[in-house]
């Protein structure tokens, strides 16, 4: 599924939209959640209504944000994390697979 088809779906019990890379606890937490229930994917740089804000990737944006979900969860998380354009904008993507 493209992007922009996954972000028209609107958030569900497996997608959630969170604005900007500075919630990193919500990040966290959503992503901890999606970890002990069920697949999911977690777009930020989304608005709650489906409005693609975007975000600014840093040099390191990615790896950080990656080690702080393994930092922060037990047994500890290890997501995909992408980044996507959607037009102008990018759209960081966080794939989280349930943990055993």
């Amino acid at each position: 599924m493209e992007i922009k088809e996954l972000i028209e779906k609107g958030e569900s019990q497996d997608l959630e939209f969170k604005e900007s890379l500075k919630l990193k606890e919500e990040i966290g937490e959503t992503v901890s959640a999606f970890s002990n229930y069920n697949d999911g994917v977690v777009l930020v740089g989304v608005s709650d209504g489906g409005e693609q804000i975007g975000v600014d990737i840093g040099g390191n944006t990615l790896e950080e944000l990656a080690n702080h979900i393994k930092r922060n969860t037990d047994p500890q998380i290890f997501p995909a994390v992408k980044i996507l354009e959607v037009g102008e904008k990018k759209v960081v993507m966080i794939e989280v697979r349930e943990s055993q």
